[in-house]
């Protein structure tokens, strides 16, 4: 419902940038988002960046069209925590 009412606003778009590790691992921390596997894949397709999970789900490679830059992201596979993430993660070009 939350995410319905905030469809208006006009946010910027997440970016596989040098910036995402540190916020990702930021807000993953926080304890308030327990599906880090879920809330990884809602903000792939909410930013438009390609993904390929891998079948048991312990890790996604995710491409930015924006950027240019991809990264993988890796997950425990009994809890679903967000363990670590590489990748080649320049700035965005102005």
């Amino acid at each position: 419902m939350a995410v319905l009412l905030l469809s208006p606003v006009d946010f910027a778009v997440p970016l596989v940038d040098h910036r995402l590790p540190a916020r990702l691992s930021l807000a993953l921390a926080q304890g308030m988002i327990e599906d880090h596997r879920s809330a990884v894949n809602g903000l792939a397709a909410m930013s438009g960046w390609e993904m390929n999970w891998a079948p048991d789900w312990t890790r996604v490679d995710v491409a930015d069209p924006v950027t240019g830059n991809s990264a993988s992201l890796e997950f425990e596979p009994e809890r679903g925590r967000f363990i670590r993430i590489q990748g080649r993660l320049s700035p965005p070009s102005v």
